[in-house]
């Protein structure tokens, strides 16, 4: 913007603010507050400074002590002299929040920083003024909706955005036309439109604007330059139309306000003759009205619209008023809450919502308030002002444009004077006639001038019914009815003068002579609510309806009725003793009103303008919120005095709706008006704080050790968990809303899991939760909220509890338990092993020769596979080679044994390049990373190079930044980096050169990096060549002197290895001088318990591995006998290599098939019943987790051993696999000879299992127990059998028929479990059920072999010896001597 040269603007002294001080505010809502003082636990009553920061507290700056406020209670901190973390100075002056979010407070004793987190104070302050590049002279920081933070200095202002970078200073410069002028800055504020103005000690104001980072003048406003140059103190503020008000505090009583549209000081203009000499704060209210707080002269409230000032002052004797008329500061917060901070008093704060209702009460201190405070009855005349009857105060009249109070008393002897003083009924007629009922005193008409009384004359019965007139009331037809307490109602005669009774008891007549309401329905009927229920006049006043209450449904609750109304709607509320009711034309009956439990007395109901019922009670106010306009699914809200009601007690007859729709409710102590803002919601809640935390009933301090445990490290309100030490159980929690209208209507629940689901309420008085016995453990505690609406709050407070045990029930008392039981175990172990130490020596020396002799067999298996492939023998090299390592005691022999390691290594290294290249090309190669220390690993790959650098009289050096880093990486790939990168190094590397490693950890952008140098004194490579080393198959030319040149694979092995790490690698190199390979490899942190796995949740795989060295001996003399039945094994893999390998070596212990996928494998185990499956986990088209899964859910195949093999090794895979039903699984790489003995452990289990089924045989089926799938198939078989005993021809066809499965499967099944053949299983039944019949029946031997299938005699008797080693008869001669049964052979 282009910049506007300043100029003088004509001011206008005008006095029109003067002439309309209260214009504006005569019907104005009031102004109520709520304080905070000494007893409320502030520090002092000076109150110097108010600020609310963003975590929601208010902060109370004192003369001596700065107070923390939030909603409930007041926490303090006060100078101490012997504590260099508490306040420096007594006095607070400001307070301000820094980009940090914390608090920048000036004292007395200068500035200080105040950490929220730790409640401590910073005095030395430099490096926080050095970062934001101001000083002392620091005045307010201002945090505009742009997030931006203004840091205001009377030399210069500085921008700052804490997630940008960069500042912006504005301050004058000389040269500059555009900068700002040189005199002092002394106030700065942000309009609505994002303008950023500031104002001069000397009045000049200027508008700043952002151009390129740099501010630049875009206004200047001169106009106050003239006005008063003694003034130089000027503050500014905006109004939310944007224009700007400047006032001078302490120096003048004038606020001035400057149109920024017109750019002058308008009609609006200056504001003269406060009601105080001096000015000490103003602020900007929600509603638009400025706030002027003055010196001893309360606060001025102004409209700018309307030109008019109200004064708020202090009122002796009203604890709603103001505190003090000396203001010392004002504040208004995010929430709209307007801070007064005053002088000895405290401080006091207003909003449109902490008050609900405008209250009238009486007070003695001042003359202007209501006279008399038992308020009866209400009525308004035309000009809106109200007439009030009182309870032995006469009649008032309040004008309410005024504020004032006129009051009519009975005058002895006066007779145009009002005829009582207990008014009790009111209502003005259509000719403005005020009807006035009393109580014992008659019927008075006021015409504004004269009071005309009617009495009640005994035998006249056109006079007056009685003298207690309790309800007047105007028809439709302009009739005026009256209603009594003692002889029922009349109607009044205009005309004549004369009131008409209507007949009391009896039929077609009233049923009680005390009216309490008389209302008219929509169709002229005239209903009369009486101590004896509800009488109803038709509208042709012939015949009378009468309704009572009854047990029946659809009748009144009560007979005693106190109201009645008609709703908008039409509908009738009824107000009984006991509730609300409804009538219901339909039904012509009534509701009774349930909803919330509304059952007290009911003796006022009006409606508002938007629908919603009122009714007051002798218990508060409450207000009936119907659901679109339905009975049903109403909600009600009760008041009571915290929103500012006269008193919980309400009169009958004190309710009334004013022309404009405002509601008036009287009671006891006055009358409150429901204007426009009883609809208003309470504030929503944000948050729930914990604000204090106390153990046995005693504060817990920050760093306070208790059992010298510190429970609180920061502020219990910044605290996500607590620990408490063992049997400190008995503690609170306080809680805070930050709620400052009305907390006292918040309501909390909580809900503590680990103990209890349930959310519990809290007490609403104390908003304290209380804890007495949790046992240890943890906790977390969730906090809910909800406001007087019944809105819950936006977010929990959530606080986790732990709770710590006792030392006997603590982690180190269990370990010391387990510590004395493994030394007890120990000791016994010891014991046991003295006493079979010889048996134990002789078997070690057979061990010794069985580990030999098995030496002599990989030896054999080595020989006899070398001419197959590579890798295979190569295994076999690696595996046995590490093992004689271990055993090795003679040193020379030792390294001779790590000689033949390493270059085996190398050579595998080499043969595994040629298969991973393979791999590369189509993206096989996954990245598996795993915990080690990287620099331990590269050290031991450099030195393994040590012979060839030896052997060719080659420097080799290895250097480090660090001995040890433990971190996640993928040892495969990194070794194979390695070797490439050392042996071209070697491999170029002349006679008498040099080899060099260098390992550096870096640290970049916060990511940890590796970074690799291996460097040498070779021939180096060509520059034109170095973009083209890391291609498949490339060589460079090079000397015919150097030997075995290489394939040209290695180094685009390595760059793809180096990717998979997610690195990089680059080379630099000069012929004739060397090369130099940069390897830069991110760093990936490691945890301790990666890939280790709990012994304890696989028991059974430790018994197999500790049972492994038993089934050695076994494996061995099956290998030399050679007369074992050879089992049969399929081999299930994807990897051709992998599956040779195995079969080479397992070929001549068992018979070997082979698959090549899990679907092809489960073709095989069906066709093939094989004793045994061996399967890998990643395979095509079914992987080993659903082969097994399937093998062990099939009755066919289920009781087939199967062994899982594969490279993922963490618990969670290893758990998968045993629940899919696998007998055992392995992780690669693995020992040989555990796959040997794994294998031949299955196989003797299953033999024992065969065993075991034998003699399940024995058993009858319905003793045996829920067992498993193979035990639940042989039980079948077993009953289908014996359901066809006496069958001879019962066949082994059959029986798969009955099973479901084939003759072929029934064969191998039945075998496999019961190491019977289907007919031998079959005769075995037989045989048992018949040795039973020989024992238990009369039949003969014959008869018996007939009844269970056997054809001939003949054949049963060779089979029964055979099965018992007797013959029947003599088996049957045996059990009658009483002998026990021969053994089955």
């Amino acid at each position: 913007m282009k910049f506007l040269p300043g100029r003088s603007c004509k001011v206008y002294f005008l006095c029109f603010f003067t002439f309309m001080v209260g214009a504006l505010f005569g019907q104005s809502e009031q102004f109520r507050f709520k304080q905070i003082d000494l007893k409320d636990g502030l520090s002092h009553p000076d109150v110097w400074t108010i600020f609310k920061d963003s975590r929601g507290f208010v902060w109370i700056g004192t003369a001596d002590g700065l107070n923390r406020f939030d909603g409930y209670a007041i926490k303090s901190f006060i100078n101490d002299p012997l504590d260099t973390t508490s306040l420096p100075g007594d006095g607070v002056y400001k307070i301000f929040e820094t980009p940090d979010r914390r608090l920048l407070i000036l004292t007395t004793a200068g500035f200080t920083l105040y950490d929220p987190e730790n409640e401590t104070f910073e005095r030395h302050l430099d490096s926080f003024f050095k970062k934001y590049r101001i000083s002392e002279r620091l005045y307010n920081i201002i945090k505009d909706s742009d997030g931006f933070y203004w840091f205001v200095q009377p030399d210069k202002l500085v921008r700052y955005h804490p997630k940008q970078d960069g500042y912006i200073v504005i301050e004058n410069i000389a040269a500059d036309p555009l900068s700002i002028v040189k005199d002092e800055i002394t106030g700065f504020c942000v309009d609505k439109n994002r303008n950023y103005w500031l104002i001069h000690a000397n009045g000049i104001i200027e508008r700043i604007e952002i151009h390129n980072q740099q501010g630049v003048v875009a206004e200047r406003v001169e106009t106050l330059q003239d006005v008063d140059r003694a003034v130089n103190n000027y503050q500014i503020t905006a109004d939310t139309e944007g224009d700007l008000w400047i006032s001078a505090p302490g120096a003048t009583n004038r606020v001035f306000v400057y149109d920024v549209e017109q750019k002058k000081l308008t009609g609006r203009g200056i504001v003269s003759q406060l009601n105080a000499k001096f000015v000490s704060g103003q602020t900007v209210a929600d509603n638009d009205l400025i706030w002027v707080g003055t010196d001893h002269g309360g606060i001025n409230i102004l409209d700018k619209r309307t030109a008019s000032i109200k004064n708020l002052f202090h009122v002796d004797g009203d604890h709603l008023s103001l505190a003090s008329n000396a203001i010392t500061c004002l504040y208004k917060d995010d929430q709209g809450i307007v801070w007064i901070g005053t002088y000895k008093r405290g401080v006091s704060y207003y909003h449109p919502n902490i008050y609900q209702f405008d209250i009238y009460k009486h007070n003695g201190t001042d003359p202007h308030s209501l006279p008399f405070e038992d308020i009866n009855s209400f009525e308004e005349d035309k000009k809106g002002n109200l007439w009030i009857g009182t309870n032995g105060g006469g009649l008032l009249y309040f004008d309410r444009h005024k504020g004032t109070f006129k009051q009519y008393l009975n005058v002895p002897g006066n007779q145009n004077s009002l005829s009582g003083n207990v008014v009790v009924s009111l209502c003005l007629d259509t000719d403005d006639n005020l009807w006035i009922g009393t109580y014992k005193n008659g019927l008075n008409k006021f015409d504004g001038k004269n009071f005309t009384r009617f009495t009640s004359t005994q035998g006249d019965t056109t006079s007056l019914p009685s003298m207690d007139v309790w309800e007047i009331f105007q028809d439709s037809q302009e009739r005026i009815w009256i209603g009594t307490t003692d002889a029922g109602a009349a109607l009044f005669d205009k005309k004549t003068g004369k009131f008409h009774r209507l007949k009391l008891w009896g039929t077609n007549a009233l049923q009680s002579p005390t009216i309490e309401a008389i209302c008219e329905d929509r169709h002229g009927n005239i209903w009369f609510g009486t101590f004896g229920g509800i009488d109803v006049l038709s509208a042709n006043d012939k015949t009378f309806r009468h309704f009572g209450y009854s047990a029946k449904p659809n009748c009144l609750s009560s007979n005693t009725i106190f109201d009645i109304m008609k709703d908008s709607k039409g509908r009738l509320w009824i107000g009984t003793a006991r509730g609300l009711n409804i009538f219901d034309e339909s039904i012509n009956g009534f509701i009774d009103f349930q909803e919330n439990s509304i059952k007290s007395t009911v003796v006022q109901i009006q409606e508002d303008n938007i629908g919603d019922i009122w009714i007051s009670t002798l218990n508060g106010l409450s207000k009936i919120t119907l659901a679109a306009g339905s009975l049903h699914g109403a909600s009600l809200k009760r008041y009571n005095e915290l929103d500012g009601l006269q008193g919980r007690q309400f009169n009958s007859n004190a309710g009334f709706k004013t022309k404009n729709g405002e509601l008036l409710f009287g009671g006891p102590t006055g009358f409150n008006i429901l204007g426009r803002k009883q609809h208003g919601k309470d504030l929503p809640i944000e948050k729930v704080i914990f604000s204090e935390l106390e153990l046995y009933e005693k504060r817990v301090d920050i760093g306070e050790k208790i059992d010298g445990l510190v429970i609180l490290k920061k502020s219990i309100s910044e605290t996500d968990q607590i620990t408490l030490p063992p049997n400190k159980n008995f503690f609170s929690l306080k809680l805070s809303s930050l709620n400052y209208l009305n907390p006292e209507r918040d309501h909390y629940i909580y809900q503590l899991e680990g103990l209890n689901e349930d959310w519990l309420p809290v007490d609403s008085n104390s908003h304290e939760i209380v804890f007495n016995g949790l046992n240890p453990g943890r906790y977390l505690l969730r906090v809910r909220a909800s406001n007087g609406d019944g809105v819950p709050s936006k977010n929990d407070a959530i606080l986790a509890i732990i709770i710590q045990p006792p030392f006997w029930k603590s982690r180190g008392a269990f370990l010391l338990y387990g510590l004395f039981v493994i030394v007890v175990l120990f000791f016994t172990r010891k014991a046991i092993q003295h006493r079979e130490k010889m048996k134990f020596s002789i078997e070690q020396e057979r061990s010794e020769m069985q580990r030999l002799h098995e030496l002599d067999m990989l030896k054999v298996k080595f020989f006899t596979n070398v001419s197959h492939e590579f890798r295979t023998p190569l295994t076999l090299i690696l595996t046995p080679m590490e093992k004689l390592i271990k055993k090795a005691k003679d040193p020379e022999q030792l390294t001779q044994f790590q000689l033949v390691l390493r270059n085996g290594k190398r050579l595998m290294n080499l043969v595994n390049q040629l298969l991973d290249f393979k791999k590369l090309e189509v993206h096989e190669i996954p990245f598996r990373p795993s915990k080690g220390d990287v620099i331990a690993f590269i050290r031991d790959t450099v030195f393994s190079f040590s012979d060839l650098a030896e052997k060719k009289n080659i420097n080799l050096s290895f250097d480090s930044v660090v001995n040890s880093h433990q971190v996640l990486f993928d040892h495969d790939k990194l070794e194979k980096i390695l070797f490439n990168l050392l042996s071209n190094a070697f491999k170029f590397t002349l006679e008498n050169g040099g080899v060099s490693v260098r390992v550096d950890l870096l640290l970049e952008a916060s990511e940890q990096l590796l970074r690799i140098d291996v460097s040498d004194t070779g021939i180096g490579i060509p520059a034109d060549k170095l973009d083209k080393i890391f291609e498949p198959f490339f060589q460079t030319d090079i000397p015919k002197s150097v030997l075995n040149q290489g394939s040209g694979i290695g180094l685009a092995i390595t760059k793809e290895f180096v990717k998979i790490h997610g690195g990089s690698i680059q080379v630099k190199s000069e012929v004739g001088v060397g090369s130099s390979f940069k390897v830069m490899l991110p760093l990936r942190e490691s945890q301790d318990t990666l890939d280790q796995i709990e012994d304890a949740a696989m028991p059974d795989l430790q018994y197999r591995e500790a049972s492994e060295s038993s089934y050695m001996d076994e494996i061995s003399s099956e290998k030399l006998s050679g007369k074992t039945e050879k089992k049969s094994l399929l081999l299930i893999d994807d990897n051709d290599d992998f599956r040779f390998y195995l079969r080479d070596n397992l070929k001549f212990l068992y018979t070997i098939h082979e698959a090549a996928n899990g679907s092809d494998g489960l073709d095989c185990i069906l066709s093939l019943q094989p004793d045994l499956i061996v399967s890998d986990i990643a395979m095509p088209y079914m992987d080993g987790i659903e082969l097994c899964t399937k093998v062990k859910s099939d009755e066919r195949v289920s009781h087939i051993p199967v062994i899982l093999l594969t490279a993922r090794s963490n618990e969670e895979q290893r758990i998968e696999g045993l629940k899919a039903g696998a007998d055992d699984y392995i992780t690669k790489p693995f020992n040989f000879e555990v796959l040997e003995a794994r294998i031949n452990n299955l196989l003797h289990q299953r033999e024992k299992f065969q065993r075991a089924f034998r003699k399940t045989l024995d058993i009858k089926s319905s003793e045996l127990q829920i067992t498993p799938l193979d035990v639940k198939f042989i039980e079948k078989a077993v009953k289908i059998v014996e359901a066809n005993i006496s069958s001879p021809s019962f066949s082994i066809q059959e029986l798969g028929m009955e099973l479901g499965i084939s003759r072929a499967y029934v064969f191998k099944k039945i075998q496999a479990l019961s190491g019977k053949t289907p007919l031998e299983f079959i005769r075995t039944i037989r045989l048992q059920h018949a040795a039973q019949l020989l024992e238990r029946s009369q039949l003969t031997v014959r008869e018996v072999g007939y009844s269970v299938g056997f054809n001939t005699p003949k054949y049963f008797t060779k089979y029964f010896k055979e099965q018992y080693g007797v013959l029947p008869s003599e088996y049957l001669a045996l059990k009658k001597k009483g002998h026990e049964d021969p053994e089955i052979g």
